[in-house]
């Protein structure tokens, strides 16, 4: 297994998807998605483009090295998180209709994702991104 192989497996596992579920966001087959993470093949540019649009860290998977601010979504319970940041997310979730209807995987995979997004990119997050990664999420189930 290749090093960029074995990071794109510890992604996909950490967002908790099977080969094909995370292969079809890539939009490559079950077989694709194998052979990358074998280290047989080679992902292509827009195979990460696909999966970054679901808060994959590309950075992460081709250097081996995690921006600090994503290490720090990651790290133990009691880790520094901004806290503004947090709630302003819950308050997005509140006024969202389509949150009631969510499971928990869901959410908290959405939660993940704007949270990383603003910590790596600084991007405003508000009803229009939640409302693009709601229906990112939706269409990969």
């Amino acid at each position: 297994m290749s090093a960029i192989g074995a990071r794109l497996k510890e992604e996909r596992a950490a967002f908790g998807m099977t080969q094909e579920r995370f292969g079809s966001i890539g939009g490559v087959a079950t077989r694709a998605q194998q052979n990358y993470e074998s280290g047989a093949r080679s992902p292509d540019a827009q195979y990460f483009a696909k999966i970054e649009k679901i808060g994959v860290d590309i950075h992460y998977i081709i250097t081996g090295h995690r921006h600090s601010a994503v290490v720090e979504v990651f790290e133990p319970v009691g880790s520094p998180m901004d806290f503004a940041l947090v709630k302003n997310i819950l308050e997005l979730f509140r006024e969202e209709p389509r949150c009631q209807t969510l499971d928990t995987e869901t959410i908290a995979r959405v939660f993940i994702v704007l949270y990383r997004n603003n910590l790596n990119w600084k991007t405003k997050i508000g009803s229009d991104m939640l409302s693009a990664v709601i229906d990112a999420m939706i269409a990969v189930k």
